[in-house]
C-alpha cells in the first residue's frame, strides 16, 4: 500500500494563505503522507500545514488518464472547496501503479447530483467510453462508493484536469 493510501482525507482543509492542514487520530504527519511529495520532501513529517501539498487521487479505472485533458467526479463538497484554478495534483493509477500530475483548470460543485452528471459526465475520463455519460457515471458513482453513500452525499464536484 502506498503512504497516501493509508491516510483518510476527510479534514483535509485549504486554508485563506493557500497552505494546507490536516487532522488524524492515525497518524501525526497525515498531511505528509498524504502528500504526492511525501518521499522526496525534506519536511516530511515534521510539518502540520503546508503550502507545497499536492493531493493524490487515486484511480482504480485508468482509463483516458493518459489523455491531455478529462474532469474526474468526486462526492460531496469537500474538494470543490479544496482546490482552485491552477492548483497541482497527482492521478495515481492503482491499476498499474503509475503517478501522473495534472494541473486543475476549474472545480464545479452542484447540489442537483442529476444536473451535474448531466452536465460534466461526458468530459469524465470514464463517461467519455459511454453511450449514456450521466447514466453510466450515476451507476459507477453508485457502484464505488455504495448506495446510501450516494445518496446521502451534499452533491457533486467535476475537477477538470489537464496533464502536466
Amino acid at each position: 500500500m502506498k503512504h497516501f493510501q493509508s491516510v483518510r482525507l476527510n479534514s483535509l482543509r485549504r486554508l485563506s494563505d493557500d497552505s494546507f492542514v490536516l487532522n488524524s487520530k492515525e497518524h501525526e504527519d497525515a498531511l505528509c503522507r498524504a502528500c504526492e511529495r511525501f518521499t522526496r520532501c525534506p519536511k516530511a513529517s515534521t510539518v502540520t500545514q503546508c503550502k507545497e501539498f499536492i493531493p493524490v487521487f487515486v484511480f482504480a479505472n485508468p482509463t483516458n488518464l493518459d489523455k491531455h485533458a478529462f474532469n474526474t467526479i468526486r462526492l460531496g463538497r469537500a474538494w470543490y472547496s479544496r482546490l482552485q484554478s491552477g492548483s497541482i495534483v497527482a492521478l495515481y493509477d492503482k491499476k498499474f501503479d503509475r503517478m501522473f500530475k495534472a494541473q486543475v483548470t476549474t472545480v464545479y460543485w452542484g447540489s442537483n447530483k442529476e444536473e451535474l452528471l448531466t452536465e460534466h459526465s461526458s468530459r469524465n475520463h470514464i463517461g467519455q467510453t459511454l453511450d449514456e455519460p450521466a447514466d453510466g457515471m450515476k451507476r459507477i458513482l453508485i457502484n464505488s462508493y455504495g448506495k446510501n453513500f450516494f445518496d446521502k452525499a451534499n452533491g457533486l464536484t467535476a475537477i477538470y484536469l489537464k496533464r502536466i
